[in-house]
């Protein structure tokens, strides 16, 4: 296993928990019950936006650094992220038309989740692609030092309240040790008033144990 810093770990750990979780969220709701429908809209909605923020940093950051490397590997995240977004998007129009009262809103909320878990897989595999092919493209081209660079920007360019919708994610999908080291990361690096918000973030969204 590689020592060198990854990019994409942390935050790939949280878009695969949010996936986990919409997926959850989808397959227990009732399409016949709008408070239940509402549930799963705030939740699409939400995981839209973090998906749509990461693949804009990924565009605007990333991108750029692996055309140095592979200029078809860069034209492939960029065709994905298209791709996958105008289907993420495609569906979040099918929810928002959904009416608790239609004759087959049953038969259409299945399709509906079906549809969703094989975004999902397609989503899985990209994720996949990028940290087993593009990364280690990146590592033979940059240095350790850039790459933590490159990460600090991309977080410092991420507004706090998107920013804080990554970290619910991020942080109970993280092992301790990678806890600890955002921690100190965002301790010598942000306000005392930020870390202490992803202080209070963190015993809200992790089990006391954790």
């Amino acid at each position: 296993m590689s020592t060198r810093f990854d990019i994409y770990r942390e935050v790939h750990k949280g878009v695969r928990k949010a996936l986990f979780d919409l997926a959850l969220q989808a397959g227990s709701t009732d399409f016949s019950r709008a408070e239940s429908l509402q549930r799963l809209r705030e939740q699409f909605s939400l995981t839209h936006n973090l998906l749509e923020v990461h693949a804009h940093c990924e565009d605007t950051y990333v991108e750029p650094l692996l055309r140095q490397c592979d200029a078809q590997a860069a034209g492939e995240l960029s065709a994905a992220h298209e791709s996958l977004d105008a289907t993420v998007s495609r569906l979040q129009h099918r929810l928002d038309a959904f009416a608790v009262d239609q004759a087959d809103i049953a038969d259409q909320g299945r399709l509906l989740y079906l549809e969703l878990t094989r975004f999902i897989g397609a989503y899985l595999q990209h994720i996949a692609d990028e940290e087993q092919q593009f990364m280690p493209l990146l590592w033979e081209r940059f240095d350790d030092p850039l790459l933590l660079q490159l990460d600090t920007t991309i977080r410092a360019s991420i507004p706090p309240p998107v920013l804080a919708n990554f970290l619910s994610f991020m942080i109970p999908a993280m092992n301790h040790d990678e806890r600890a080291g955002l921690l100190a990361g965002m301790k010598q690096a942000a306000p005392r008033e930020v870390f202490d918000g992803i202080c209070q973030l963190s015993r809200n969204v992790l089990s006391e144990r954790d």
